[in-house]
């Protein structure tokens, strides 16, 4: 009956409503970003975050990552040994570490394997802090990790010299796949 006429005409000055206010704000947010830089990035300009613009430089155009790479490419395969993360780690300060996959018989300086994943210096911190890894051997799992211990250690991860791992654990495996 009436009631409902009059919830219809009321849904649809609400809906109406609603398109115009979007209308609007979509408008004045572009017509504000033409004249000056959005309010998020002004108060990041002045607290000085160090951010990468959304452009970049004229000059790096034409540049690829094969440009400006570092030689050899340091990468993990997708189950690696303690020793060897500890190795790089502690030779390296890269951030962040492609994880490989090497079909058999593959080999070579052009080749690195195909491209499964990429890890994080913090996320490997981490996960040798927690001994997250196994004995080849005798299939021994020797710690336990969770998505937890990850968020919890968020901002102030460990230094690979503050970590201490004994020398029987260095041939240990850490199966990298459940990370990336």
């Amino acid at each position: 009956g009436i009631n409902a006429e009059y919830g219809k005409q009321w849904y649809q000055r609400r809906v109406r409503l609603r398109a115009a206010i979007m209308i609007t704000l979509i408008t004045a947010r572009f017509v504000g970003n033409y004249f000056n830089e959005g309010l998020y990035d002004e108060h990041i300009n002045l607290k000085q975050v160090p951010m990468l613009p959304w452009d970049p430089p004229v000059k790096s155009f034409r540049l690829t990552a094969g440009n400006i790479k570092s030689t050899p490419v340091k990468c993990f395969q997708a189950v690696e040994t303690v020793g060897n993360i500890v190795s790089m780690l502690r030779s390296t300060t890269h951030n962040g570490f492609p994880v490989v996959a090497m079909a058999p018989g593959e080999s070579g300086a052009k080749h690195f394997g195909q491209f499964m994943g990429l890890i994080t210096r913090e996320q490997l911190i981490i996960i040798l802090t927690k001994q997250a890894y196994y004995n080849e051997k005798t299939m021994r799992q020797f710690g336990d990790i969770a998505v937890d211990d990850f968020r919890d250690t968020y901002p102030r991860y460990p230094d690979i010299e503050s970590l201490h791992i004994p020398e029987e654990h260095m041939p240990m495996k850490i199966d990298l796949r459940q990370f990336y």
